[in-house]
């Protein structure tokens, strides 16, 4: 079978953010690090065994609550898919790429 690669495609930029995390789920409370993030979803590590399809709800500086289902488990790891309305997941978006040029620019 043949992959269509504007199909394949993510439906969000991804961004690099290397920031602390704070997350909540199942009345657990952890620690952990965003290894990258999107309008639509996340990467984090965290030294915690979870399952996929656990609700979690991450807390990162400067960003507001974010709640969403975990959708992948690796090791020291997992992906988190944002439950948010579109419109909220437009808007984070947008701040993740004001920061990106905020940095690219302290960079220059």
């Amino acid at each position: 079978m043949k992959i269509d690669r504007a199909q394949d495609a993510r439906r969000h930029q991804r961004y690099p953010l290397r920031k602390k995390v704070r997350a909540k789920t199942a009345g657990r409370e952890f620690q952990g690090e965003v290894k990258d993030i999107s309008g639509g979803g996340a990467a984090l590590t965290a030294d915690i065994n979870l399952e996929n399809n656990q609700f979690v709800e991450l807390h990162v500086e400067h960003l507001d609550p974010l709640p969403g289902q975990i959708v992948r488990t690796y090791e020291k790891g997992f992906a988190v898919k944002f439950d948010i309305p579109d419109k909220d997941k437009h808007k984070l978006a947008e701040e993740l790429e004001k920061f990106r040029r905020r940095v690219s620019k302290k960079g220059d």
